[in-house]
Parts: C-alpha cells; structure tokens; sequence
C-alpha cells in the first residue's frame, strides 16, 4: 500500500525494478540503453528476434521526490500466438527457450548515485547497457563542401 502512495499511477500488476547503475568516473560521458526482454518456447530454428514494444508507453513520472518509469502496455503483445510468425517452414518440432528483446530501444543519462525504478508488466525484464558518448562534434557539411570540390 505505501508503495503506491508514494508512487502514483502504478498498475497493481507491475513489478517495480530499480536500475541500479554503479559509479564510473566521467559519468556524464555515459548514457543508459534501456531494452525490455522476454522468454518465450519457439521452435529451434525460429528466427524471430525482438518483440515490438512501443517506447511511446515508456512514461516518466514524478512521485513525491522520485522519479520513475512506467511502462503502459498490454501483456497479450508477449504470447507466442502473438509474435510475428516465421517464414521459413521448420520441420523440427522441438521448443527452445529463446530470449527476444524489445525491436525499439530508449536512452536516459547515467545517474549511479540513485536507482531507477521501472515499473514494467511481469512478464518483461528490464535490460541495459552502457554507451559512452563522444562529446566532440563531426561536421558532415565541410566534408561534404570539401568532396563536392574534388569533382570540378
């Protein structure tokens, strides 16, 4: 009950998972991919990969002095009879766990002095990795300028 008091507009089904990122140096250097994966038995030779979730329904709210993620979407998307079929025919009939991860991805900014909670459907997992951003801009136009030169 406290939990949804301090944060507000959480579905009751969700699962609150906290991305807790540790301390780098240069952490303003750095941001965070943010992907949702799911297990799902598909055929062994299934070549399905991800799963479409729409990064649209990825909210961020502001609770009483926190801020949070929820993700607002449908649980039915992630049943096998769901997912996008595979072309090819398979004649192996044998099921295998296979870990798909969301198509689409969103970024946030590395934070590693606080957690992230995420309040996700339970049948996702939350999943991330780092990128480190180069801070010096390319200029594509004076290349461009440049090349454009070369052939006259």
């Amino acid at each position: 009950m406290f939990l949804h008091k301090i944060f507000t507009s959480i579905p009751k089904k969700d699962l609150r998972v906290d991305l807790n990122l540790p301390p780098i140096e240069n952490d303003k250097e750095y941001k965070v991919e943010i992907k949702f994966g799911t297990e799902v038995e598909l055929s062994e030779c299934s070549t399905v990969k991800n799963i479409y979730i729409d990064f649209k329904n990825l909210k961020l709210k502001k609770g009483f002095g926190y801020h949070y993620y929820v993700l607002d979407i449908q649980g039915a998307i992630f049943q096998k009879d769901k997912l996008p079929q595979d072309k090819m025919k398979c004649q192996s009939e044998q099921l295998i766990k296979k870990k798909l991860l969301s198509f689409s991805e969103s970024f946030i900014d590395y934070k590693y002095n606080s957690n992230v909670p995420f309040f996700i459907p339970e049948n996702l997992a939350l999943e991330y990795r780092l990128w480190k951003v180069d801070n010096d801009y390319k200029s594509l136009i004076l290349n461009l300028c440049l090349s454009s030169l070369n052939y006259l």
